[in-house]
């Protein structure tokens, strides 16, 4: 008897945990089901490390931002009341200012029922501080909800590797200036853009610099190269490219010349600059240079074509009329009388 009263107490006992622990785990789902209070959301936003943002649409209104975009941007959401405003006032460029309306315009004609997630795109920020910042931003769009998040990461130290990155791959090691890689590039944007815009090629070879190399050494030889490479920047616009093709050849792209004439006074300045004797290492040392020039797309089809036909001029230049002058190519579009307009 005793064994049974025992058995029924143990047996009631396990009863009564089992319940309990039923009526736990139903209270746990029912806590996962329930979403958290707005404070805690508002902390976990400000927790985050990138910059988050949202609006309402169609009015744009900019509804909420976190820690790190203040941090970011140095501006809270209160000294901006749309995202027109953000982005006229904080984009650098007119070119992302217009991509993003182009967005915005997007969001308000493709509806969905589900969120839609928005590309990634580098943006250059001004800062309240005046400092320009690359930022990636990339965003959700809640057309249900009429909300338009945007998310900002900081991207200016990706950006300043990746621009080192590219001084070692297009940069000269001696001269600093472009290398074959780096005009490469050059020819493929500005094409890219127009086909059909202008760009003069002129092939430069050094005269008489290889007795200096043979007499005074590579590091005069290289000294001497650095030094021609600064007058060769010194003769054209900041908009052109000055690089270096290999030992002594140096090549120039100007972008969009205004007239032939523009082109003529280059190859005329360069050879005037180039002929100015250099003091190196208590050295009074002299070269010259020789010029090819051709122009794209008058001359030249491709950027292959416009350099061996601007090759072709330098080496026609030189046998026919010796060092230290310059000259068009000579081919099936001759240059005389041509107006650039």
């Amino acid at each position: 008897m005793l064994h049974i009263e025992a058995w029924s107490i143990s047996s009631n006992a396990s009863m009564r945990l089992e319940e309990r622990s039923k009526n736990m785990m139903v209270q746990y789902e029912d806590e996962l089901r329930t979403p958290p209070r707005t404070s805690t959301l508002l902390r976990v936003l400000s927790a985050l490390p990138f910059g988050i943002a949202w609006a309402s649409f169609p009015d744009g209104k900019i509804q909420y931002c976190n820690a790190e975009f203040v941090r970011l941007f140095g501006h809270d959401a209160s000294q901006f009341r749309t995202v027109d405003q953000f982005v006229d006032s904080l984009y650098l460029h007119e070119r992302q200012r217009e991509m993003v309306r182009k967005r915005w315009l997007d969001i308000e004609l493709h509806h969905s029922a589900h969120p839609v997630a928005t590309g990634d795109m580098e943006i250059d920020v001004v800062t309240s501080g005046g400092s320009i910042r690359t930022v990636l931003h990339s965003g959700l769009i809640l057309h249900d909800e009429k909300l338009a998040v945007a998310i900002f990461k900081d991207f200016s130290g990706v950006q300043s590797n990746r621009r080192q990155l590219l001084e070692l791959i297009y940069r000269d090691d001696l001269t600093g200036v472009s290398n074959r890689r780096g005009l490469r590039e050059r020819w493929h944007a500005e094409v890219s853009e127009d086909p059909q815009r202008r760009l003069a090629f002129l092939m430069l070879d050094l005269d008489d610099f290889k007795p200096i190399n043979d007499s005074y050494g590579h590091a005069v030889g290289d000294t001497v190269l650095q030094i021609i490479a600064e007058r060769l920047k010194g003769a054209v616009r900041e908009t052109d490219l000055v690089c270096r093709l290999g030992g002594d050849e140096f090549g120039i792209l100007l972008v969009a010349p205004s007239d032939l004439s523009h082109i003529e006074t280059v190859c005329s300045r360069i050879l005037e600059s180039v002929n100015t004797p250099l003091l190196v290492d208590n050295l009074k040392l002299s070269v010259g240079v020789s010029i090819g020039a051709c122009l794209y797309p008058d001359q030249a089809a491709d950027k292959h074509e416009l350099l061996r036909r601007a090759d072709r001029a330098l080496y026609q230049i030189k046998r026919t009329r010796g060092k230290g002058s310059w000259r068009w190519f000579q081919g099936e579009h001759p240059v005389e009388g041509m107006a650039i307009s």
